[in-house]
C-alpha cells in the first residue's frame, strides 16, 4: 500500500510493527530474518534468540546456533561499538561504517596511532582464532607505547580489523572468554557510498525515519548520514505525526488501520534493537515510560512488553520450584490482553523447557492494580 505523505501516529506504529516481523511471525529462516532486522543486538547472550522468538514461526535455539556454526549469521562488536548478531552478506559493509567511527575515536584519544600498521600486524596475527588478551598484545606491537589502556588495545583492534567471534560464542546463555578472527571479505564500497547502502538497509527495517534517527542507529555523525543519501537508491520523503521530514525506501509496508483492530502481544528481550534504533523513539513507546525502560546511567535496557504495538511493561521469567513463572510488570494501566498467555507459554517453553508447569504472573502497576493470574500449564 502507498505510504501517505503525512503519517498519523497509529499508520506510523503498524508499518514499523510489520518491518519489524513483530505485526505477524515469519517463516524465514534464521540468516534471513537476521538480515532483514540489520542485525541484533548481543552482548545478553540470550537477547538474539528471544528476538527471534518473538518474530519467526517455528524458531529454535539450535536453528540459530546452525547459521553461526556455519557462518552465514556472525558476532561481532558493529554499530555503537556494541555487540551484534549480523548476516554473513553484510557483515564487511556494516563493518566498513563501524571502522570508520572507531578510526576517527581512537586517533582523537590516541594522535600517535598509525591504523594501517595496527589493521597490518591484527590481519596477518588473526586469521585463525585470538583471544581478547592475544589482540591487545598485537595492538601494543603495531604502537609501541602509544595506547596507555590494556583495554583500549582490544577495542581498537575491534574497531579497525573486522573481526568476528568464534563459536560458541553468541550460542544460547554462552558464557565465557571470546576468541576472534579476522573475516576474509573486504567491504565492497567505503565512505558516503557504504552509507548510503547502510542507510537503505536501515530504512528497510526501521523506516520511515530521519537522518538523526540512522545516524543514532549506526553511532555515526548525522552530517556523514547525511552524506550517504544520495548513494542510497531512491527515497521517499514523508512528514511523520510530529511534523518532522522523514526518508523512506518505495514499496514500504503500510497497514490499513481498518486491518488491524489491534496488534498482537509481544515479549521483546533486554536491548531489542525496536526500542533503541532512533533518535525519536515514540513510535512504540511513550516518551514518559522511556526512562523506566532504558537506564540512562548504563544504557541497560530492559526486556518489555507490547499491548497493540506499544510498551505497556516488562517482564522476568525464573524458574521458582519447578515452575517456570513469567511475570509482567505493568508500567501503566493497560490490561493485560487475552493473548498474552499464550505468547507467555511459548516463551517459557523456549526458555525454560526443564519446567514441567508454567505460571504467568502480574504485579501491581505504579499507577494500577494489575489482577494477578496463576495460569498454570502441565
Amino acid at each position: 500500500m502507498t505510504a501517505p505523505a503525512t503519517i498519523s501516529e497509529r499508520r506510523l506504529t503498524l508499518s514499523y510493527l510489520s518491518r519489524q516481523l513483530l505485526l505477524e511471525r515469519s517463516r524465514a529462516d534464521c540468516a534471513a530474518a537476521v538480515r532483514r532486522l540489520v542485525g541484533l543486538q548481543g552482548q545478553y547472550s540470550p537477547s538474539p534468540y528471544l528476538a527471534l522468538l518473538a518474530r519467526l514461526e517455528g524458531f529454535t535455539a539450535e536453528g540459530l546456533e546452525a547459521c553461526l556454526a556455519a557462518r552465514s549469521v556472525v558476532k561481532a562488536t558493529l554499530m555503537r561499538g556494541t555487540l551484534h548478531l549480523a548476516a554473513a552478506e553484510d557483515f564487511a559493509l556494516y563493518a566498513e561504517i563501524y571502522r570508520a567511527q572507531s578510526t576517527a575515536h581512537w586517533l582523537g584519544r590516541y594522535p600517535g596511532l598509525d591504523p594501517d600498521a595496527v589493521v597490518r600486524r591484527v590481519e596477518a596475527a588473526a586469521r585463525e582464532g585470538r583471544t581478547g588478551e592475544e589482540l591487545a598484545d598485537l595492538v601494543e606491537a603495531a604502537a609501541p607505547g602509544v595506547v596507555e589502556r590494556r583495554r583500549d588495545r582490544l577495542h581498537i583492534a575491534r574497531g579497525l580489523v573486522p573481526l568476528v567471534q568464534v563459536p560458541p560464542a553468541g550460542y544460547w546463555r554462552w558464557h565465557g572468554n571470546a576468541s576472534f578472527s579476522v573475516w576474509p571479505e573486504s567491504a565492497p564500497v567505503s565512505g558516503p557510498e557504504a552509507v548510503g547502502r547502510f542507510l537503505r538497509t536501515y530504512l528497510t527495517a526501521y523506516g520511515p525515519a530521519s537522518p538523526a534517527d540512522a545516524a543514532r542507529f549506526a553511532g555515526l555523525r548525522v552530517g556523514a548520514m547525511k552524506a550517504g543519501i544520495d548513494h542510497a537508491g531512491p527515497l521517499e520523503r514523508l512528514t511523520g505525526p510530529d511534523g518532522r521530514a522523514l526518508l523512506d525506501v518505495p514499496d514500504a509496508p503500510w497497514p490499513d488501520p481498518d486491518d488491524v483492530p489491534v496488534a498482537p502481544f509481544r515479549l521483546l528481550p533486554k536491548w531489542d534493537s525496536a526500542l533503541l534504533a532512533h533518535d525519536v523513539r515514540a513510535r512504540i513507546i511513550d516518551a514518559d515510560l522511556l526512562e523506566r525502560v532504558v537506564n540512562r546511567a548504563n544504557g541497560d535496557v530492559a526486556a518489555t512488553y507490547l499491548v497493540d504495538g506499544r510498551v505497556a511493561g516488562l517482564w522476568t521469567s525464573a524458574v521458582e520450584d519447578g515452575t517456570a513463572v513469567l511475570t509482567l510488570n505493568p508500567l501503566g494501566s493497560t490490561p493485560i490482553p487475552d493473548d498474552a498467555e499464550r505468547e507467555a507459554a511459548r516463551l517459557l517453553g523456549f526458555a525454560h523447557p526443564e519446567a514441567a508447569k508454567r505460571r504467568v504472573a502480574v504485579t501491581e502497576s505504579s499507577t494500577t492494580t494489575a489482577t494477578a493470574t496463576t495460569t498454570t500449564t502441565t
